[in-house]
């Protein structure tokens, strides 16, 4: 092998790691986080390999790069259709919330009211019972033993 084809080789295998990284996420590109941070820029920078170089000896390179930005905008747009879905989620669960604590704010008042009325229901049955009991002893003469009469 000669010295141009252990170089290519080499740069080869640069490249080929460098895009390894770059598409798990971990070189500086961080693509992961947006296929805007898979380009030849940082393909070149992650490899140390310059950019024209890559254009001219690295057709491959340039061909993993278009797949790995088309999966990460795949990726990126199922990440943001997911994301939406889940900001509509807590819209509506914000809307039960307030909906529960207004409904729980009138069950608590209706409580409170029914305590109170339970309570004056109750002095009026003790009210009652009372006048009751006075009647009935009113009514009733007073105890004589029958055995105890004096002729």
């Amino acid at each position: 092998m000669t010295g141009p084809e252990r170089r290519r080789q080499r740069s080869e295998e640069r490249l080929r790691e460098a895009l390894a990284r770059l598409i798990a996420g971990a070189g500086q590109g961080a693509a992961k986080s947006s296929p805007d941070a898979l380009s030849v820029a940082s393909l070149s920078r992650a490899s140390g390999i310059g950019r024209n170089a890559i254009y001219t000896n690295h057709r491959f390179a340039l061909d993993e790069l278009a797949r790995a930005r088309e999966a990460a905008a795949g990726e990126t747009a199922v990440r943001r259709d997911r994301l939406a879905e889940l900001r509509a989620e807590t819209d509506r669960l914000k809307l039960d919330k307030s909906r529960l604590a207004t409904e729980n704010a009138g069950l608590l008042a209706r409580l409170l009211e029914a305590e109170g009325a339970t309570a004056s229901l109750r002095r009026q049955v003790e009210t009652l019972q009372q006048a009751l009991k006075r009647l009935r002893d009113a009514s009733t003469p007073p105890h004589q033993d029958i055995g105890m009469r004096r002729e």
